[in-house]
């Protein structure tokens, strides 16, 4: 019994060093394509229907606690405008700085610039302007190639704060 049991210890022991070894670790150097659901809120809102749409990120970290940030986002609502469709087209450009908390976890802020394209609506006139942006946030690895992340946004664009 006693050898059975030393055994099946010895077992977990080399297999928690092994996954030890497969263990998540966060990186700023990617890329990310992926799909967007977007929902509308205020006058905008009440103008236009949910969207469907897709994002496009890069990430470059040149140092350990320094990155380069570009994102492109696209979003398509049902909404019709007169007999054209509507579309919302925003692009960041931004840097960031960050901290790992034992490796699996990491806080970050990032700043920079901000374009925001959205169609006139209801009482919400056209924007097509350039702005500033900055959002902290906290990510945390899953497992290898997968994490997920809260953060804050706070965008200031044409005097309005979106």
């Amino acid at each position: 019994m006693k050898k059975t049991l030393l055994s099946l210890s010895l077992f977990a022991l080399i297999s928690s060093a092994a996954i030890a070894q497969e263990s998540p670790t966060l990186t700023h150097s990617y890329f990310d394509l992926g799909y967007e659901r977007v929902f509308y809120s205020g006058a905008l809102g009440a103008a236009l229907e949910d969207a469907n749409g897709f994002n496009l990120e890069l990430s470059a970290a040149p140092t350990e606690h320094f990155f380069l940030l570009g994102e492109y986002h696209f979003a398509s609502p049902d909404t019709v405008i007169g007999n054209d469709s509507v579309n919302t087209q925003d692009l960041r450009l931004g840097l960031g700085l960050n901290t790992l908390l034992g490796g699996v976890a990491d806080i970050y802020f990032q700043t920079g610039t901000r374009y925001l394209e959205l169609p006139a609506a209801s009482d919400w006139n056209r924007l097509d302007e350039w702005g500033f942006y900055f959002e902290p946030g906290v990510r945390v690895a899953i497992i290898p190639s997968w994490e997920v992340y809260v953060s804050g946004d706070y965008t200031r664009i044409d005097e309005r704060n979106l």
